[in-house]
């Protein structure tokens, strides 16, 4: 387990009550990694008071977060450090050479971005479904971005992508979709995040946490 401190070294208001904070960090992620992030202060449990934060705009020597309205950490303030493990999860790897994604969000499209930011790096083509109004301004401007009824967006693009990944709680045939339940430990050993997928159960934190969908 890899513990580590992350600085701020730059906060934004994108609007739409979202911030985005760039960290220094000591060791880079890699697209679909995650860290648990102590957000509480350091005279309480802190491992209860990990939040589970995907980066992306990912250097060597840091990457961005995104924060959204009732989850800004209240020290989030430049030059502010807070306690982190890891990273943790599997490391996507598109198949494809210059792929070509499909992403899909309502609430919170802030973890699919580290997998636009790679599949532009291998000079593939990104599309981003939204259900909700976003600041997509702040965007890359490679992303092609689309907003409405997320079924009826996806059954006009689907046939496009290589890859799909959602953040939604819907079923999209042939999508990755994030593990939305809690990853307390990062490394298996509390077996909260156990999942079924179509290629058997596993811990999310360690094969995921982008994950096929079983079938009910």
């Amino acid at each position: 387990m890899h513990a580590s401190t992350l600085t701020c070294t730059r906060i934004t208001d994108i609007g739409f009550g979202r911030i985005q904070a760039v960290f220094s960090a000591e060791i880079a992620p890699r697209a679909g990694q995650f860290f648990l992030l102590q957000t509480a202060p350091s005279d309480t449990t802190a491992l209860l008071h990990r939040e589970t934060v995907y980066p992306f705009a990912i250097t060597p020597a840091g990457f961005t977060l995104e924060f959204q309205p009732g989850n800004i950490p209240a020290t989030l303030v430049p030059n502010a450090t807070f306690d982190a493990l890891g990273p943790f999860g599997h490391p996507y790897q598109f198949a494809a050479r210059q792929p070509r994604i499909l992403l899909i969000a309502d609430q919170n499209p802030a973890p699919l971005f580290a997998l636009a930011d790679a599949a532009i790096a291998q000079r593939g083509e990104v599309m981003l479904l939204l259900g909700q109004p976003y600041p997509v301004r702040t965007l890359r401007p490679e992303i092609e971005v689309q907003i409405g009824h997320l079924p009826k967006l996806f059954s006009q693009t689907q046939t496009w992508a290589d890859a799909v990944f959602t953040t939604t709680e819907q079923t999209f045939p042939q999508a990755k979709r994030l593990f939305s339940g809690s990853l307390p430990c990062g490394i298996g050993a509390c077996h909260a995040c156990y999942v079924r997928t179509p290629q058997g159960a596993v811990l999310a934190c360690k094969k995921g946490p982008w994950l096929a969908v079983a079938p009910d």
